[in-house]
């Protein structure tokens, strides 16, 4: 996991597309985006342009990918992103393949970490890597625009 200010985002070598994903950027007006899905580079790297009120921590789960590395970029507002280690999860639903992802209920509370993302930041979650977005953050802004580009590892 990486969390850092985008226009630091070409600073790790180690994120796949970094420098396609910091050009998408600077080309791109990301207030004119339509909600949904993207292709930028066919299935190695596509964008989910998402707009929402974030929601009560525990909502939807945490989730993990197998195929895709998540970077998610923060455009406006601001949303806790929870973090826990993979084996202090218990299975919510099955495996969905065709999305690459799992949905996971964490059986150890006490071990979760809390990021607060805020507008110009973002975060890298490699597969494996259990995190529940999306979450309310206590007095700041309300709804949430995000950019979370899909980058294909495996």
């Amino acid at each position: 996991m990486i969390f850092d200010r985008i226009d630091r985002l070409t600073a790790y070598p180690n994120v796949p597309r970094a420098q396609r994903v910091a050009e998408y950027l600077a080309a791109t007006d990301v207030a004119s985006l339509t909600s949904g899905e993207h292709v930028i580079d066919g299935g190695d790297l596509f964008v989910r342009v998402l707009r929402y009120a974030p929601w009560e921590p525990g909502t939807n789960g945490f989730e993990t990918h197998r195929r895709y590395a998540d970077i998610q970029v923060v455009v406006s507002g601001a949303e806790i992103m929870r973090v826990v280690s993979a084996e202090t999860l218990a299975p919510l639903k099955l495996w969905d393949d065709a999305g690459d992802c799992g949905f996971f209920a964490c059986r150890a509370p006490e071990r979760v970490s809390t990021i607060l993302a805020e507008a110009g930041s973002f975060v890298v979650f490699f597969p494996g890597e259990a995190h529940e977005p999306g979450v309310r953050a206590e007095g700041l802004p309300g709804d949430v625009v995000k950019l979370v580009f899909k980058t294909k590892v495996a």
